[in-house]
């Protein structure tokens, strides 16, 4: 991501601090869904969240590829973020 965030400035218009919270917005959303995905892992097993997440991060890698406007490529980033915690909890309960 991080050779293409000055691009980003050009073609979208969008200001510095807009960048950099579309830049943290993945690792702020999975910061705060991973206790919450925690819980669900140990609720209904590691195979589901696993599956679940990996469909979740194809959806939005898509969406985030195809995004058009700043708020489209923010959403796709956010739920990234909820994806790849459900994806590090299963991954984790897997292992152990």
């Amino acid at each position: 991501v991080i050779p293409i965030l000055p691009l980003y400035l050009e073609r979208y218009g969008v200001s510095q601090w807009e960048l950099g919270l579309l830049f943290a917005s993945k690792a702020i959303c999975q910061i705060l869904a991973n206790p919450f995905m925690g819980l669900s892992v140990d609720k209904f097993g590691p195979r589901y969240p696993l599956l679940l997440s990996v469909l979740i991060l194809a959806a939005s890698t898509i969406a985030y590829a195809l995004g058009d406007n700043f708020w489209l490529l923010f959403a796709a980033r956010s739920i990234q973020g909820v994806a790849s915690a459900a994806l590090m909890s299963a991954g984790m309960a897997m292992v152990a």
